[in-house]
């Protein structure tokens, strides 16, 4: 959902207005006031809705008025919703529902909904988020509510923009951006026009990001939404920065920049400042990088914004490394340092700790360099991890999701197959000849594939042989590339080496102590070492020799006729084949056996390695 702040000028002319009015209303009757009041800080004054909102509370209790009651509950939540509060949020909604259960009140039940799969899309928690927004879209449906129908279509989309899930994401927010139209949500047209070219930005389709920002921007200039506008000329700058179209993507940054200090969003001035700071730093214009970062800051500490005190402080340490300025980016990089351990930023520690790692490197002060690089890699791991999980989490969702679309399709379907029999009982031959035709169009279609399955194994065979060719090109430029005194390039050296001159990968008994005891270091070097520079741990690392080596075996017409596929398992290190074939599988893409048959019809020229 795209939640629009209105400008202070508007909120004060409402809040004035209602002020007026709860002091001529009766006592009984001022919990909606109140509620009302809330509602009109909720988004820009958090704690100021909160005092209104129980206020209303309180009074909505003292004359039993359960309507007024729910409403302040609900706004208790949206109010902790924008402090970051979520599982207290999640507390006053779920009061709020009840009592609008209890009350039967459909408008209020949907909207709640509504909030607690907005709450949980922002914990990340998509399964749970999909399920309160598809129970509050099948009551919206029911009762005919078009503007929230077209809201739950739009947050549905972002739940699978936010899980890569593209295709999906368009047709949620096209579905929604049709229903706005029907009903003439000129401020939710720009919304949802928005949002989809948010999506095709993420999709790296910058001419239909522009498209739709382009189209988002017209309506939102017809509605006169500066905060908006200046939202989407934002967006329009990124795109060009993107594109290393850095006079353009400037020039939007600048619009926007204009807009965002007429209405005095400090909030939105920091973060377009930086965002120039940042095209300039791409563009190589170090000194005007440091300008607009340095007024960004400025900004940001006015309005007490820690995290984006700690980034900037962070991206001015990096422009002065790429300038050469050691000392500053030092102080720069240990003061943004400082607020982020006090707030455990972790990305932002671990850009800092690398930061401070490699310009103590560059003045040779390598036992300094190698403390941080160690923090660095330390906390990386943990990101990475962390992100990790997430992605898992994000592909576990996105499968469920569409295994339940795919048996909610099937459903349909058995369902549509049986009003058919029922309505036509006495047509049952042209069923079946129907379903001849289809049976006999569904073995073509397998007959299709297969041939096209086949092909692709050959295609397979091909590239990885052709890779594996360019490797051994790249490794022999490398050796003549001279290697630092470097612990780990010493490492790399060996390891290369012992690998690529002794194979000594095709012992079966290979172990990582025993790997590390012959290249003279420690299993944990040599673990950190692979996964640092290589990106994987130590099995992968070395049955991917193995792989290599069992694919050289498998392509050569005599060793094919000498080994059998347990021969060549062994041959290459591997102690059983079952092993074999699922870390080739794993590898190539197809089986051994698969491989070696295409490998010999293909006819490729292969190189020992």
């Amino acid at each position: 959902m795209i939640i629009c702040t209105a400008t202070f000028a508007q909120t004060r002319h409402k809040t004035d207005s209602l002020q007026n009015l709860l002091k001529t209303t009766q006592i009984k009757d001022k919990s909606a006031i109140l509620n009302e009041l809330a509602k009109s800080y909720i988004n820009i004054l958090p704690d100021t809705s909160m005092e209104y909102a129980n206020t209303a509370l309180d009074m909505a209790i003292k004359y039993d008025n359960k309507k007024q009651q729910a409403m302040a509950l609900k706004n208790l939540g949206v109010s902790y919703y924008y402090k970051n509060s979520y599982d207290t949020s999640l507390e006053y909604n779920h009061k709020a529902l009840k009592i609008f259960k209890k009350l039967n009140d459909k408008d209020g039940i949907v909207k709640v909904l509504n909030n607690i799969g907005l709450i949980y899309n922002n914990q990340g928690n998509y399964n749970k988020a999909l399920e309160y927004y598809n129970k509050s879209l099948e009551i919206s449906k029911k009762s005919g509510n078009k503007l929230m129908i077209s809201k739950l279509m739009n947050n549905i989309g972002l739940i699978y923009k936010n899980l890569g899930n593209y295709e999906k994401a368009i047709e949620y927010y096209n579905n929604s951006l049709k229903i706005k139209q029907e009903i003439g949500d000129k401020k939710g047209i720009a919304a949802t026009l928005n949002n989809i070219g948010i999506v095709y930005l993420k999709w790296g389709n910058y001419k239909k990001a522009i498209e739709y920002f382009n189209n988002s921007l017209k309506t939102k200039q017809e509605i006169g939404d500066k905060w908006e506008i200046a939202t989407t000329l934002n967006n329009i700058g990124i795109v060009y920065g993107n594109q290393n179209n850095y006079k353009k993507s400037i020039e939007y940054f600048n619009n926007s920049l204009k807009i965002r200090q007429e209405i005095g969003d400090k909030q939105g001035i920091a973060q377009i400042l930086n965002n120039i700071g940042l095209v300039y730093l791409k563009w190589g214009n170090y000194k005007k990088a440091i300008e607009y970062f340095n007024n960004s800051l400025k900004t940001k500490q006015e309005i007490g914004d820690k995290w984006g005190i700690a980034t900037t402080l962070n991206n001015i340490g990096f422009v002065y490394e790429k300038w050469g300025n050691n000392k500053k980016a030092i102080k720069y990089f240990k003061k943004s340092l400082q607020i982020a351990q006090s707030l455990n930023l972790k990305e932002i520690i671990y850009e800092n700790y690398q930061g401070l790692s490699e310009v103590y490197s560059a003045i040779n002060e390598y036992k300094k360099s190698l403390e941080y690089y160690k923090l660095y890699t330390t906390v990386k791991d943990s990101v990475f991890n962390e992100k990790s999980r997430q992605q898992i989490t994000k592909l576990e969702v996105r499968y469920e999701t569409e295994k339940k679309d795919k048996q909610i399709q099937t459903l349909e379907y058995q369902n549509n197959i049986k009003t058919l029999k029922i309505k036509h009982h006495k047509k049952t031959h042209k069923i079946y000849t129907i379903a001849l035709f289809l049976s006999i169009a569904a073995i073509t279609i397998i007959l299709i594939l297969l041939r096209k399955k086949n092909q692709a194994y050959k295609f397979l065979v091909s590239k990885n042989l052709d890779i594996l060719s360019k490797e051994q090109e790249l490794k022999t430029l490398k050796r003549k590339i001279t290697i630092s005194d470097n612990i780990k390039n010493e490492i790399i050296e060996k390891l290369i080496q012992i690998l690529d001159n002794e194979k000594v990968f095709r012992d079966i008994d290979l172990t990582i102590n025993k790997l590390a005891k012959s290249i003279s270091t420690n299993k944990d070097y040599l673990s950190q070492t692979i996964h640092t520079e290589f990106g994987k741990n130590y099995n992968d690392f070395i049955n991917e020799y193995r792989i290599k080596e069992a694919m050289l075996l498998l392509s050569c017409p005599k060793k094919n006729s000498e080994l059998s596929i347990a021969g060549i398992a062994n041959e290459s290190g591997f102690k059983s084949v079952p092993t074999f074939n699922s870390a080739f599988k794993k590898f190539t893409g197809i089986t051994p056996s698969k491989f070696r048959a295409k490998a010999n019809i293909s006819n490729i020229n292969k190189k020992e390695l």
